[in-house]
Formats: structure tokens, sequence, C-alpha cells
């Protein structure tokens, strides 16, 4: 089974970056390996499925997760303070929207088909919405963890990727008409 930030072990990201902070650089490594690709994909999609501004933000963004002065206690796990400087800079980066038809995974034409519509729905919502819903359920991450990131309660995090999804599924079905199916 494939590991999800909503899965994410604080003891283990902890003792990483202690073991960096005293010259580790396997633990870096291991906090890299281990954080990048979900990052990774995250930004990607809140910049518009541009692979190369996303590149470049989950670097940016690692790198200054790891060089934050000792986080305020709100910052919560290593996974939270990764996601929230992440989305931070997604916003501020004005990243020109280019979808990349080879970033959906493999699988059957109808399949493909499916998951195009999805990803222009998804990037047809408004930023905020976006990071809820992708949080949420690509990351597995739960409402505490997203109300942290977000600076809001537990609860407005529930109503809030609620109402994404509700927007998401209206945009998914409305694109489904325009194409006649």
């Amino acid at each position: 089974m494939e590991w999800r930030p909503g899965d994410f072990e604080t003891a283990e990201d902890n003792a990483c970056l202690d073991r960096w902070h005293r010259g580790d650089e396997t633990a870096l490594r291991r906090l890299v390996d281990r954080h990048a690709p979900w990052l990774f994909s995250l930004v990607f999609y809140l910049v518009g499925c541009n692979r190369d501004a996303a590149y470049d933000l989950t670097v940016s963004s690692v790198v200054d997760a790891l060089l934050e002065p000792e986080p305020a206690p709100t910052h919560g796990p290593f996974v939270r303070r990764l996601a929230r400087v992440a989305i931070d800079q997604a916003r501020q980066a004005n990243a020109i929207s280019s979808p990349d038809p080879t970033a959906l995974p493999s699988g059957s034409p109808e399949r493909q088909a499916s998951l195009r519509i999805l990803r222009d729905a998804l990037l047809t919502l408004p930023f905020e919405a976006r990071g809820l819903v992708l949080l949420r359920d690509q990351l597995n991450l739960r409402y505490d963890d997203i109300a942290a990131i977000f600076g809001i309660s537990p609860q407005a995090a529930r109503q809030q990727v609620e109402q994404a999804r509700s927007e998401l599924r209206s945009r998914t079905q409305k694109q489904l008409n325009t194409l006649g199916l």
C-alpha cells in the first residue's frame, strides 16, 4: 500500500528532522523521499497542472519548511508545515495553467477520459476549494490537519470540504452535459 500524508508518523518525521539538524544527510534524504511525491502532486494540481512550476514550488516548499524557524505549535507535524508552505507559495505563484496530457495515470481510454473530465473540473474550482479537496480526498489528511493548514476550525474545514466537493460534482456534471454524456 502506498504511503499517504494522512498516514504520517510524526515521531518518525521528528526523529529525521532532529538527525538532519545534527548533520545526518541520510535523514534529510529520507524526509525528502517520503514527502516530495505527495507534495509535488498537491502543488501540481494547485498551479493548474504546470509541471515546471510544480517542481520549482515543491523544491522551494521543502527548503522553506525545513529552514523555518522554530515552528508555531499550531503548525504541528512536519506534513502540516509542508502543506501550509506549499499552499501559501502556490497561492502566490501566478503559474500559467497548462494541463499535461501525460499527467494522468495509465488505464483504459474510458478511464483516461473520466480522469481528464475530473481534472478539468477540478482546475476550474477556486484555489481554496481545490486545495481543500486535494488535501482531504487525494492526500487523506484529517480535518484537524486541514484546519491547521488553512487557519480555520475543524468544523469549518469539514463544511468547506463538503462545499468544495459539491461544487466539483456540479462542475463535473456540467462538463459531462457539455460533452453530451
